[in-house]
């Protein structure tokens, strides 16, 4: 269940999980997958934690909006790690 809390919670989806900081592309990852920052190892790629096409799309474009870095779904669904 826990590799699917990221689908819970639409209403919440863009609140910090946990006071998370959405100021790193981490804070970010960790938030759009509703994990802790503990949780988050940046040698372990997304879709390890539940990452998918729904998912992949919120977080192209809150790094986009936040970091004004582009990245692709794809990229994204690859085995790059967040720490790449």
């Amino acid at each position: 269940m826990s590799s699917m809390r990221h689908l819970l919670h639409k209403d919440t989806a863009d609140t910090p999980v946990g006071g998370i900081d959405m100021v790193t592309i981490r804070g970010a990852c960790a938030n759009v997958l509703s994990l802790s920052l503990e949780e988050l190892e940046e040698n372990v790629p997304l879709a390890s934690y539940g990452l998918d096409s729904l998912t992949s799309v919120r977080l192209s474009g809150l790094l986009k909006q936040s970091f004004d870095i582009s990245v692709t779904q794809l990229q994204l669904l690859s085995s790059f790690m967040t720490g790449e």
